[in-house]
């Protein structure tokens, strides 16, 4: 179901295959968020919980979990084989890059904290996620397929060396 901005009625719309608009919302990020949260929860309810549970009175922050959360959606978060667990608090993950196809990061989980090497979080242009510090979207990805068990266990061939 695809969001669309319709400049006629100056509305964010949820619309079928059909073009049949299920919802709509007023023009703006508060519209466009709550219309991205209203296609999340229909067609991704594990998602829509987590970053409900995740984003709540933060629109800001809301807007890139949802970003985030499609990234999950698209199967572009990657486990790199380091369990996660009580013993060994420490994950890898490859996301791939929503604007270059060709670009992965690498998403480190450590001991309660995410470190990632792309640019936003390489100068600091991250938001906070209560109990793990500062997140930059590819973190919150991670965080996110983490939580939902979503994934993919392999990643692409040369997906480990790239933009490190």
């Amino acid at each position: 179901m695809p969001v669309k901005y319709n400049r006629t009625k100056k509305k964010w719309q949820l619309t079928d295959s059909n073009d049949n608009v299920i919802a709509s919302s007023n023009a703006g990020l508060i519209g466009k968020t709550e219309i991205e949260l209203k296609e999340l929860e229909l067609n991704a309810p594990t998602l829509y919980i987590l970053a409900t549970a995740f984003g709540k009175d933060n629109l800001r922050f809301m807007h890139r979990l949802i970003r985030a959360a499609n990234v999950v959606r698209a199967g572009d978060v990657y486990k790199v084989p380091e369990k996660r667990s009580a013993a060994n608090y420490r994950s890898r993950e490859v996301v791939r890059s929503q604007s270059d196809r060709d670009v992965y990061y690498n998403v480190e989980f450590n001991y309660g904290a995410y470190s990632c090497n792309c640019e936003d979080f390489e100068r600091g242009a991250t938001m906070h996620l209560e109990g793990y510090g500062q997140v930059c979207s590819h973190a919150l990805a991670s965080h996110l397929a983490y939580c939902s068990g979503i994934y993919l266990d392999d990643a692409p061939r040369g997906a480990k060396n790239d933009h490190t």
